[in-house]
């Protein structure tokens, strides 16, 4: 979200380093990101040590933010990692020490770094290593970090960093472990194949000793590697500089020679001893842009705008947004989390942002408030007809009478029922305790020993949470809530019957998992549908299609449960969108039908009911928020 600039100090001939904010990001509605920027340069502008690039001046000119620092001749660990050039494990060691030093001091000085990785470390020619961008840094008593916001990235996020808890020092030598790891092997060390499954990895998993992937490599390095990577922060180094010691004692038995290993992992790369100067310079610079923006040709009052020649275009430095356009691409993604310093009465920078954010989300738009998160989507208001008219083939008295529904607002819902990944989180997280399910096995038993993980078949982490009661699925919505700060809850059944309806057909096995063809092979002598969608049970969320909204398996799947107590008719049911909250409300009600429903029980108006505390392997939920 920033391009950087080639300059000359003009009174002092010195080269310099200009980082703006990019054309798209300069307008009022991008208010927070500028005061990221700005926050760069406070945190940054503190500090002065050799292994950190200096911030010279922050300045406006032409309503252009921008940021002069030290100008690095040499390249990003990122960018050498992505080359064929092999660090040895000695050469790894003493990188890792050099920003540990540099962070014992930032910490001494009251700024936690939050987002060290390699693309924030960079190699100068002459080999020095320098840490860059501070913009997310938490500064001591800073009103801008104390306001809730988390951000980082997710694969290099500590636990705590990931949870949305208060983080402190220790969450950058957790950081700094992840990165001496990775420069080990050559691979990130946590690779899930989404952002919620990389996240799950980085609270829960314990990594395989170094010395077990390549036993080249000295096993006195796993203890200093395990201790930093420790999942409770109070079990990891207290400080930079107790990492820095147990690491500096490695030293002698580390190789200063890359490992048979390693050259095999790099595909017979060359050893880097003393990175010489054409292997960390920087690339010719690129076509465009040749110059700054136009509007920026003028020298400013102290003239660090003359001479400047564009040298890079770069995409993130910690200013990321929480609305994402679903672009296919990975996105950077930000948490919200409630401080209980701040008052809730107060208008600051964070929720000015929020505001503009809820103002200009529009239908279409991807929301994820946090790397564990589920997948939201933005949906338009609309009006539609609910229920079912006399003429309907199977219909049942409680679809009835069909009335409009009005629903004049904007919402944004879960893309996918929510994943047996992502309820693990919670549970997890919570230590959540859920017990006994019904599940079938040609006939519905009730287990005590069954659940969520053991839904009396088999599935992964990408299959729909099942054996999920209404109160589970309240308990999961209410700890999302605490986590982001976010107004989450359950669909009502007439947004349910909404997001259905609208640009889609009754569902059949191009859309859904329901009971068809290959369930009646396993279960004969079922009613199924008449075509085939390949499973007996449970899919994965997203095996379907997804309906002219961007959602998927709203039907099939599993029942999913909505926020409405139960009635009989629709005589007297809202007609705005809201759940209808008088009842039975012991009873609770369930839409779209599951992997074991025959035709009847997916249409569209169709809605079952049941206890609020019941669990079955065909019940699950989606979940939504309000904007």
């Amino acid at each position: 979200m920033g391009i950087v600039y080639k300059g000359e100090d003009p009174v002092i001939h010195r080269a310099v380093a200009i980082k703006t904010l990019a054309p798209q990001y300069q307008g009022p509605e991008h208010h927070e990101l500028q005061e990221r920027f700005k926050h760069e340069a406070q945190a940054a502008g503190r500090l002065n040590h050799p292994n950190i690039i200096n911030v010279y001046e922050y300045g406006e000119d032409a309503g252009t933010a921008y940021l002069a620092t030290e100008f690095v001749d040499g390249k990003t660990l990122s960018e050498i990692e992505d080359t064929d050039q092999v660090f040895s494990p000695r050469e790894v060691a003493e990188i890792v020490l050099n920003v540990l030093n540099a962070l014992a001091y930032a910490h001494q000085n009251g700024v936690v770094h939050r987002d060290i990785k390699p693309s924030n470390i960079m190699l100068s020619s002459s080999g020095e290593v320098k840490i860059a961008d501070f913009g997310i840094a938490r500064i001591e008593s800073s009103e801008l970090t104390q306001m809730g916001t988390v951000m980082g990235t997710p694969g290099y996020m500590s636990p705590e960093q990931l949870l949305g808890e208060q983080v402190d020092q220790r969450s950058d030598l957790f950081s700094t472990g992840v990165l001496l790891y990775e420069l080990l092997i050559r691979k990130p060390a946590f690779r899930g194949t989404n952002i919620a499954s990389t996240a799950f990895q980085v609270v829960h998993t314990e990594l395989q000793p170094i010395s077990e992937i390549d036993p080249n490599i000295s096993d006195v390095i796993d203890s200093v590697i395990s201790k930093a990577l420790a999942k409770k922060p109070d079990d990891r180094y207290a400080d930079a500089q107790a990492f820095a010691a147990d690491l500096s004692a490695c030293l002698p038995a580390l190789s200063s020679t890359a490992s048979a290993q390693s050259k095999l992992v790099s595909n017979d790369a060359t050893v880097i001893q003393t990175p010489p100067s054409h292997l960390v310079s920087p690339e010719k610079s690129p076509e465009t842009p040749a110059s700054p923006p136009q509007s920026n040709q003028r020298k400013s009052s102290k003239g660090i705008w003359l001479g400047l020649i564009a040298i890079a275009a770069i995409g993130g430095g910690g200013f990321w947004g929480k609305k994402m356009l679903d672009s296919g691409e990975p996105k950077p993604v930000r948490q919200q989390v409630t401080s209980p310093t701040v008052k809730p009465q107060t208008q600051d920078l964070a929720s000015a942002a929020e505001t503009v954010d809820a103002q200009t989300e529009q239908p279409g738009d991807t929301i994820q408030d946090c790397p564990y998160c589920p997948q939201l989507i933005v949906v338009p208001s609309g009006s539609f007809l609910k229920g079912s008219p006399d003429s309907e083939l199977g219909r049942l008295s409680n679809e009835g009478p069909q009335h409009q529904v009005d629903i004049n607002y904007q919402f944004a819902v879960s893309k996918f029922e929510i994943s047996k990944l992502e309820y693990s989180i919670f549970v997890s997280d919570s230590n959540y305790q859920s017990n006994g399910c019904w599940v079938y096995d040609g006939e519905w038993i009730e287990r005590p020993d069954h659940g969520w993980q053991k839904p009396g078949f088999e599935q992964d982490d990408t299959h729909p949470a099942t054996c999920i009661s209404w109160d589970d699925a309240k308990a999961y919505i209410n700890w999302l809530t605490q986590k982001t700060g976010h107004d989450y809850r359950l669909l009502s059944a007439a947004e349910w019957e909404f997001l259905a309806r609208t640009g889609s057909d009754n569902p059949s096995c191009t859309v859904a998992n329901l009971a068809d063809q290959t369930a009646a092979q396993a279960y004969p002598g079922w009613t199924v549908h008449s075509c085939t969608d390949g499973f007996v049970n449970t899919a994965p969320t997203s095996a379907f299609q997804a309906n002219e909204l961007g959602i998927y398996g709203l039907s099939g799947n599993v029942f999913e449960w909505v926020e409405d107590c139960w009635n009989q008719t629709y005589q007297g049911a809202p007609t705005d969108g809201s759940a209808w909250s008088d009842g039975d409300c012991r009873q609770r009600v369930l839409k779209g039908g599951s992997w074991f429903s025959q035709p009847n029980f997916v249409r569209y108006a169709f809605r079952n009911h049941l206890n609020s505390n019941t669990r079955a392997s065909t019940l699950g939920f989606r979940i939504a928020r309000t904007l």
